[in-house]
């Protein structure tokens, strides 16, 4: 059975390497989606996020493996975990290839990265994507060999898991968390009501009174006016 296969990679750092993946799928007379003309990807980023969105989706369609290719920044990139999702959510199944290894058009290779398979679980029965698909390195498993083999193994693995039925959902760790939301804390919170004072009214002030040599102080004291003694 035929398949298209939707490659998904980091578009900036790893496109001479994802090449070489898609061009030995491609010279043996299968189908692929997933690459763009530089253009078309970045007139796309200058439409904005919803103009990537529909271009990866149209891409997805009739596609029925996703093959991650995993370089060393794949993990990290928003695009590529969007591009799991959608396979995911669309019931595509995966395999991932480590293409750190491949040596770029100046003959280098680069470093290993994390896999994204590792760090998107399923919700029901909380698997990673890597435990229910198979991961290879395209150098010492001698992908250009074996790729088509790898794609029917995916899609087999995919159909005795019954992935399809699955929920998914990103986390950061190994094993999906229960996720704590607050209640969002309004900007102006409702004045509190006034509370009437329970202290006693203040007495009335009162000026001090004389009469004759003496003085009558508020607080009933007599003092003489004379001395200024308290009597």
């Amino acid at each position: 059975m035929a398949r298209r296969v939707f490659f998904s990679f980091h578009y900036e750092r790893d496109s001479w390497r994802a090449n070489v993946v898609r061009k030995s799928w491609v010279t043996q007379n299968r189908e692929d989606a997933g690459f763009w003309d530089a253009s078309l990807w970045e007139e796309a980023k200058k439409k904005g996020d919803y103009a990537i969105k529909r271009m990866i989706d149209e891409g997805l369609n009739n596609t029925t493996v996703t093959a991650v290719l995993i370089g060393t920044e794949t993990s990290s990139r928003p695009w590529v975990k969007y591009e799991i999702e959608g396979s995911f959510r669309r019931g595509n199944s995966f395999l991932g290839i480590y293409i750190h290894n491949i040596r770029d058009e100046k003959g280098k290779v680069d470093k290993r990265g994390a896999n994204p398979l590792d760090h998107i679980c399923t919700e029901r029965g909380g698997k990673e994507l890597s435990e229910i698909f198979p991961t290879y390195d395209w150098v010492s498993d001698n992908g250009y060999a074996n790729f088509g083999s790898w794609v029917e193994k995916a899609a087999k693995a995919a159909s005795r898991t019954d992935v399809r039925s699955y929920q998914i959902s990103l986390v950061s760790s190994p094993r999906p968390q229960i996720r704590v939301i607050q209640a969002p804390v309004a900007s102006h919170q409702p004045p509190m009501p006034r509370m009437r004072s329970s202290r006693m009214p203040s007495r009335p002030s009162y000026k001090p009174h004389r009469r004759g040599g003496i003085i009558i102080q508020p607080n009933g004291r007599v003092v003489r006016q004379r001395r200024g003694t308290v009597i």
